[in-house]
């Protein structure tokens, strides 16, 4: 799953696509119906489109988003505004905040994963334990 930040303005917005080495594409959209429809274009199946609210500014391409099927959230500007001051970033743009954006909702994923790798691994330890009591119960 890639997380596509989406930074949202009266006129124009600017989107974050993960490319390679953990950088990012900014490509920057008109806010009307064609550029919306330009923007989801260039989603894949398992993206996930995650913007600030931004009041009615969002509105057309949340929308459109789902209306499209793919996953969208759309999220408080305060979080996003404190994992940049955690972060130390001093450039303050459209497109950086786009990448920032992306880059909180993926951190967010690895955090959650591996939280469930951890309740996996516990699991496999108690089954593996279980399985140890169950043979010395029945040699008894």
């Amino acid at each position: 799953m890639r997380y596509i930040g989406i930074d949202v303005a009266k006129d124009t917005f600017d989107v974050a696509f993960p490319s390679s080495n953990s950088n990012y594409k900014v490509v920057q959209f008109v806010n009307n119906e064609e550029g919306v429809k330009k923007f989801i274009k260039k989603l894949k199946q398992d993206d996930r489109s995650v913007l600030e609210a931004t009041g009615s500014y969002s509105t057309l391409l949340t929308k459109r988003i789902m209306e499209s099927g793919f996953e969208v959230s759309v999220v408080n500007p305060l979080q996003d505004k404190y994992f940049s001051k955690m972060t130390l970033r001093r450039t303050k743009s459209d497109a950086s905040d786009a990448e920032m954006i992306a880059e909180v909702w993926l951190e967010r994923c690895l955090r959650s994963l591996k939280s469930l790798l951890q309740i996996a691994l516990t699991i496999c330890v108690n089954v593996e334990r279980s399985k140890v009591n169950l043979r010395n119960c029945s040699s008894i």
